[in-house]
């Protein structure tokens, strides 16, 4: 049976992310915590402070993208450059109360730790800013007009709630979040690679020079007010003792622009005897006729 801290409240994401790099779960981390998610080719590094005095946790996540081939070796995307920053705070034990001692009965002087199954609880509130850089085409249909170089600030703010319970043989970590912010459709656009020539005529020479290769989003290029709604569902079978988790997960937008669900499953490892603490793991998802897959692991400092 797997043991988890009563409080596993927190501010920082989780590792249970999908190829997005999105969750609606948040781990308890004590300190700072960095993780890579090769799948999307960012890196994340989060710290966490828990004030003691009252039920709430505040942190900080901050996100850079890899320009790296990490993401097109495993789904044949490139992430556009781009970094963010992510802040948070906890409320911990909403429905969650410690019980009355006098009240369990002959438990050999124990208080149990989880009611009813219900072990911990806790609201996220989170508010998360990310600029990227990237070049867009409209089509590749000759003649091919210039790409458009554009810069991309997203604002959005979400709240999750989470929960652990227990039964007699498994464990499980529940979340849901929702949230609204600015967000754009590159996640939808196909990739191109295109070459910026630069050509000089000197009396009857041209010259040119190449300033390398680069990606291009091709399509209807939108920015957008996007609903994006997640959901979680983490089993901790107690057979394996708590060091493997099977997560069921949902991503999705609700708004009309943009609109899609992303259903998928991921394997995550966790530390030994600390199952709250995931190591990494794997996850799949569907998407717009097409599997992903994204590979995430994390590290504790």
């Amino acid at each position: 049976m797997a043991t988890f801290c009563c409080s596993i409240a927190c501010a920082q994401q989780s590792l249970f992310e999908s190829t997005n790099g999105d969750t609606s779960i948040f781990l308890n981390q004590e300190g700072g915590v960095a993780l890579v998610n090769i799948g999307k080719s960012d890196v994340r590094f989060g710290y966490r402070h828990d004030v003691t005095t009252i039920p709430w946790a505040f942190g900080v996540d901050v996100v850079a993208n890899i320009t790296g081939t990490s993401a097109t070796l495993l789904n044949n995307s490139t992430p556009p450059a781009g970094a963010g920053i992510h802040g948070s705070a906890i409320k911990r034990d909403l429905f969650r109360k410690a019980p009355d001692a006098s009240k369990l009965g002959p438990k050999s002087g124990k208080v149990e730790d989880c009611p009813h199954g219900l072990c911990s609880d806790w609201l996220v509130f989170q508010a998360l800013y990310d600029r990227a850089q990237f070049s867009t085409l409209g089509n590749t249909t000759p003649p091919l007009q210039n790409a458009v170089k554009r810069n991309f600030d997203g604002y959005s703010s979400r709240v999750a709630y989470n929960q652990l319970r227990k039964t007699a043989k498994n464990d499980f970590l529940l979340g849901a979040s929702i949230g609204v912010g600015r967000f754009n459709n590159i996640d939808s656009l196909k990739t191109t690679q295109f070459t910026d020539n630069t050509i000089t005529t000197i009396g009857s020479t041209e010259y040119i020079a190449s300033q390398g290769t680069k990606t291009a989003y091709v399509g209807a290029y939108q920015q957008y007010i996007g609903v994006p709604i997640n959901a979680d569902a983490i089993w901790y079978p107690g057979v394996l003792g708590g060091v493997v988790a099977f997560d069921l997960f949902v991503r999705s937008n609700v708004a009309p622009t943009d609109r899609y669900g992303s259903p998928g499953i991921g394997l995550f490892f966790n530390k030994m005897g600390q199952p709250s603490r995931p190591l990494g793991g794997i996850a799949a998802d569907y998407r717009d006729g097409k599997g992903q897959v994204s590979l995430v692991v994390g590290w504790k400092f």
